[in-house]
């Protein structure tokens, strides 16, 4: 019996179709694959490098631990991630020289005595009466004395963030992790009124810590 010749072209057609069909397939799913890579990497630097939360005064004073604070841009605890996972570890690791910055930005105070007082007792007194000061200077009523001291022993780290973040957004800027307030690795260091001309510094490249 002889072969169809139309029944063979339909074959071979066929055979064409479904290999262009497989070729077209593995291109999607390697399309794909590249996207679902790419959103991987980027949701995974932006946890790591996250961006800054945009706050007004009055938005952390839904935090019930405030008890009844008004006008923090950051309650307690809703700040602590701001930024990502590296600006985070900047606070917990580099907070002495953070939070010392802020003092001396906000109360015109002593960096350096800040920064090697901090991690002492009578830093620790301080840090209660730069709070009251804080909420003097920009305006947020509703706390004392009492509470500060509860907040400061029970919640130090928490309310060191919260001290920095409040400086950060009033005063506009983002304190690097060395006392930079450009937000620099740089090193920055100085005596404010104290001893005006003692400062320590470094003009290192070393790109701005707190972009992405």
């Amino acid at each position: 019996m002889a072969d169809n010749p139309n029944s063979n072209e339909n074959a071979k057609a066929n055979a064409n179709n479904g290999d262009n069909g497989n070729n077209g397939n593995n291109g999607n799913n390697g399309n794909s694959g590249n996207a679902d890579a790419n959103d991987t990497v980027a949701a995974a630097g932006k946890l790591v490098m996250g961006d800054w939360m945009e706050r007004s005064a009055g938005d952390g004073d839904k935090d019930p631990l405030l008890c009844g604070e008004k006008g923090w841009h950051f309650g307690l605890f809703d700040g602590c991630c701001n930024g990502g996972a590296l600006r985070f570890c900047q606070r917990w690791y580099c907070g002495s020289c953070m939070y010392s910055r802020a003092v001396a930005m906000a109360l015109d105070q002593n960096c350096c005595l800040c920064c090697i007082c901090t991690g002492y007792y009578c830093g620790w007194c301080a840090f209660i009466c730069c709070r009251g000061k804080l909420r003097e200077k920009y305006g947020i009523t509703g706390g004392n004395f009492f509470c500060d001291l509860i907040k400061c022993w029970f919640c130090n780290i928490c309310v060191v963030q919260q001290f920095i973040h409040e400086v950060n957004a009033r005063e506009g800027k983002h304190i690097g992790p060395f006392g930079d307030p450009e937000g620099t690795w740089n090193v920055k260091i100085d005596c404010g009124n104290d001893i005006p001309n003692a400062k320590v510094g470094t003009e290192l490249n070393t790109g701005n810590s707190m972009e992405r």
